[in-house]
């Protein structure tokens, strides 16, 4: 296709008048003679209507001569400006097809014959025919180049394809980022080409203060970190990429969700800690049940002694009215004396139930759902062993149904469930009120059903349903992990049973365990 530019260029060496018209009849180009003669008060024609440029006269005149161009004919016009009517122009028209698209164009001179016009309109069209010539042969050389580099262009486009698809299907979040943190590509679905990546991979409204980009740059090596980010741990590694004057101008980061690993290191860390615990447990148990062996043993020996004395002191009692036992009356000494040596022995097998109690709870246990356990007597050894924590905030009532088969399974875990769940319920009262907690038990069928339920803060709708996620947590800022109930979860399924939640803000939390009395098949 011809260039507007270069045709301009040759008519203006031959003729004195050019105007460029395209086919909704706005100026495109006048020279300067011509912008003179059609605008003597130097108002920009480019872009005008030709019709508010002419006089009606010279318009009608301008549109045969388009009509006889549109046909492949020389048509002639002359052009009478509306400001001033005086001046006139004849202009011959003809039809060029430009690299813009069609383009009427109007040429003449000044004080020549309209034939001599016409010549020389005639070797222009010459002039344009050989060229075009030249121009389609070069047209035809291109086809071929272009059809080279079609065969080439999809030869990439598969190659794009299959790298595509192979970064996409990276499993881990992968976002190529240049200098102004602005995303250039990534596999995240959803996610285009120039948002800015704190704000797409962290919901950011300003760069991380740990940016990798900036450490990049200055350090020109590659980075790995661990972040945490809400309830994940990402590890993310990041790549120069260098331009050809080996400058960093962008980054290439990898981000791998690692929150499984993590819980197995906390795992393993908590279970590290169960054991020493239990190692510690066993010895103080044990150093706690010596003397309180002593303590038990003398307190029988005491109160027998106490059951023969008595009756002496009573006779000397009525000889002596003003006698005083440790400083009090005897009468009132007498009266509560037997009370107190009853509360020893009550005390004293209160320290051994509650030491029997720690050493089973942290016991080693080979995970088998072999024990045959009566679902009441754990549930009142695991109250004994929560009482003195859960005493702070709460008093817990039972309410144990009767006739309860044994069930099998693993009572160690079964009770590290009951302890985890009396714990929360404690945990979850009011800070200016004592609580009330009621553990419930009865028989359904074949299922042993315990029940958990407190009158503490509740929990809405959008935190039940996360409640047994791990690493959910209310409590993050008071240590707590989000592993209790998850793994409360676990031990349960393990059982073949169920365990469900219904909570109301303001009124409570009640948890349903269901446990089968034969478990399914390990």
């Amino acid at each position: 296709m011809i260039r507007l530019e270069h045709l301009y260029s040759f008519i203006e060496s031959n003729f004195d008048y050019l105007l460029a018209v395209t086919p909704d009849n706005r100026v495109l180009y006048a020279n300067p003679l011509l912008h003179r003669l059609l605008s003597p008060g130097g108002e920009l024609l480019e872009g005008a209507l030709v019709e508010d440029i002419l006089t009606p006269a010279a318009f009608e005149s301008f549109q045969q001569a388009v009509a006889r161009a549109a046909e492949g004919r020389r048509g002639t016009a002359l052009l009478t400006p509306r400001s001033e009517p005086v001046n006139l122009v004849r202009l011959q028209s003809t039809r060029v097809e430009s690299a813009r698209g069609i383009v009427y164009l109007f040429i003449g001179t000044e004080a020549r014959t309209g034939d001599e016009d016409a010549i020389r309109l005639a070797d222009l069209e010459r002039e344009i025919e050989s060229r075009t010539r030249d121009l389609e042969d070069q047209h035809r050389r291109l086809g071929t180049i272009d059809a080279c580099l079609a065969q080439t262009t999809k030869d990439w486009e598969r190659s794009t394809a299959r790298l595509e698809t192979l970064f996409k299907a990276i499993p881990d979040d992968v976002a190529l980022i240049d200098g102004d943190r602005n995303l250039i590509m990534t596999n995240r679905a959803g996610v285009g080409p120039g948002q800015k990546c704190f704000e797409t991979f962290f919901g950011r409204d300003a760069p991380c203060d740990d940016c990798h980009l900036s450490k990049i740059v200055r350090s020109r090596a590659p980075t790995s970190t661990t972040i945490r980010f809400g309830d994940r741990y990402l590890q993310v590694h990041a790549n120069p990429v260098f331009n050809q004057e080996h400058e960093v101008e962008a980054i290439v980061e990898f981000h791998r969700d690692i929150t499984l690993e993590k819980s197995y290191e906390q795992q393993i860390r908590q279970a590290d800690k169960l054991a020493a615990l239990g190692q510690l447990v066993s010895g103080i148990g044990h150093e706690i049940n010596n003397p309180n062996q002593f303590i038990r043993g003398n307190i029988k020996i005491v109160r027998q002694a106490m059951e023969d004395i008595l009756p002496i002191v009573d006779a000397y009692y009525q000889a002596h009215p003003d006698l005083r036992i440790a400083r009090l009356k005897y009468d009132f000494f007498r009266k509560h004396f037997m009370i107190l040596v009853d509360d020893m022995a009550h005390g004293s097998e209160r320290i051994k139930q509650i030491v029997d109690a720690l050493r089973g709870f942290v016991r080693h246990d080979d995970g088998l759902l072999v024990d045959q356990v009566e679902i009441n007597t754990l549930v009142e050894a695991t109250t004994r062993l929560v009482e003195n924590e859960v005493h702070k905030h709460a008093v817990i009532c039972l309410d144990l149904g009767e006739n309860i088969p044994r069930l099998t399974g693993n009572s160690q875990k079964i009770e590290q469930v009951l302890v985890n769940l009396l714990v929360n319920s404690g945990e979850a009262m009011d800070d200016d009120r004592r609580g009330r907690i009621t553990l419930r038990t009865w028989s359904d069928g074949d299922n042993v059903v315990i029940q958990v339920e407190d009158n503490g803060r509740g929990m809405n709708e959008k935190t039940v349903n996360q409640i047994f996620d791990p690493f959910f947590t209310t409590k993050r800022g008071k240590g707590g992990t989000g592993l209790g109930l998850a793994i409360s979860y676990r031990i349960i399924t393990e059982h073949g049973g169920t365990i469900s939640v219904s909570s109301t803000p303001g009124v409570g939390t009640t948890f349903t365990i269901n446990l089968p009395v034969s478990p399914p098949r390990q």
